[in-house]
């Protein structure tokens, strides 16, 4: 029973020794090219899978800038950039709303959600205004994209890409609040 156990494991460790990449002879500049631009399916193809086009909408990319992330939330689909930035389009007919930095280039930031006709003010409240009786009454609604990164949480009016407000963390996202 022994040798079948090693047997197994030396053949599975084989079997994924021989899977992983080997570039012997590349040079550095190739290792961090670029992968090669994929291609749209045709048409005809997406059409046997009863599929179609609708749009097409270019994104405005920096020269360095290219789209790590897509989301489709309701009525907008969300490119998200290599450099942390959020760019709106408007998913039913393809144009581009509306840009904002989330945060600097190679910090985390984790995904988005969306919140219909969120009561809220650019300033938080303080004391007072939260024990009045009804402290949402006369607040503004606005739909809204929340996105937050280790330090902080945005809140951006959906429709203008505005910033409604920036909620500080007082400890890292993911890490543990308490002792």
């Amino acid at each position: 029973m022994r040798a079948c156990v090693i047997w197994t494991v030396l053949v599975s460790a084989g079997w994924v020794h021989a899977g992983c990449e080997r570039d012997f002879g590349a040079l550095p500049a190739a290792r961090t090219a670029a992968p090669p631009a994929r291609r749209l399916p045709d048409p005809k193809t997406l059409a046997k899978a009863g599929l179609q086009y609708y749009w097409q909408a270019k994104v405005p990319l920096t020269d360095s800038e290219q789209i790590a992330r897509l989301w489709l939330l309701d009525e907008k689909l969300y490119c998200f950039t290599n450099t942390n930035h959020l760019v709106a389009v408007d998913a039913m007919r393809g144009v581009v709303l509306w840009r904002y930095p989330v945060a600097d280039p190679g910090k985390t930031v984790y995904g988005l959600c969306h919140y219909d006709k969120l009561p809220m003010s650019e300033k938080a409240p303080g004391v007072e205004e939260i024990q009045k009786l009804d402290p949402l009454k006369n607040l503004e609604t606005r739909d809204a994209v929340l996105i937050n990164g280790i330090t902080n949480v945005l809140v951006l009016n959906r429709t203008t890409g505005d910033l409604i407000r920036r909620v500080p963390f007082d400890f890292g996202a993911g890490t543990s609040a308490g002792g």
